[in-house]
């Protein structure tokens, strides 16, 4: 049976995926210990450990002091990213939870702790990382969460004062 350049493409993006799990622990059973966990105490989708890594995640990325001079965890992007879950299909919504929770485990090979307990000089410097990795779907993983992150943040309410001068629409929460 030939194999065709979509199963070759497939596979190759499979391997660093599995590779990954497989440091990470035992494979199957850590993806399986990780799928469709309960939603954290006043959450609707994220488990608590989850919420705290997308805090963590949009701290790093936009922390205190810019202009606007709101974080991204003060502007409480977690819960934002948990009502997007909230409105996802079950499926898709636990397959961007095992994206955080890949993410979040990740710095555990190389400062032996998640990235959500690491300092914001830490984080800051681990999501620089991951945003220039050599790994395309490491790079595409973290970009894609970071595009859900940048939503919440833009439409905030304190900082949508200081980005609405530059669109002509409106737009908001």
């Amino acid at each position: 049976m030939p194999v065709t350049r979509r199963q070759l493409v497939t596979l190759a993006a499979a391997v660093p995926v599995a590779g990954g799990l497989l440091a990470v622990g035992a494979g199957g059973t850590v993806a399986w210990q990780w799928w469709d966990r309960p939603a954290g105490e006043g959450l609707q989708r994220l488990a608590s450990d989850e919420h705290a890594f997308a805090q963590a995640v949009a701290e790093a990325w936009m922390p205190h002091g810019g202009d606007p001079p709101i974080s991204g965890a003060e502007a409480e992007l977690g819960h934002f990213l948990d009502g997007i879950l909230a409105g996802m299909p079950p499926g898709q919504a636990n397959e961007l939870k095992l994206l955080l929770q890949a993410l979040d485990d990740l710095p555990r090979l190389t400062h032996f702790a998640p990235y959500r307990s690491l300092d914001l000089d830490t984080r800051i410097a681990v999501l620089d990382g991951w945003l220039h990795s050599d790994q395309w779907l490491l790079r595409n993983g973290i970009l894609g969460l970071l595009s859900l992150i940048g939503t919440g943040y833009t439409t905030h309410p304190e900082v949508l004062e200081h980005v609405r001068p530059l669109f002509r629409c409106a737009y908001g929460r």
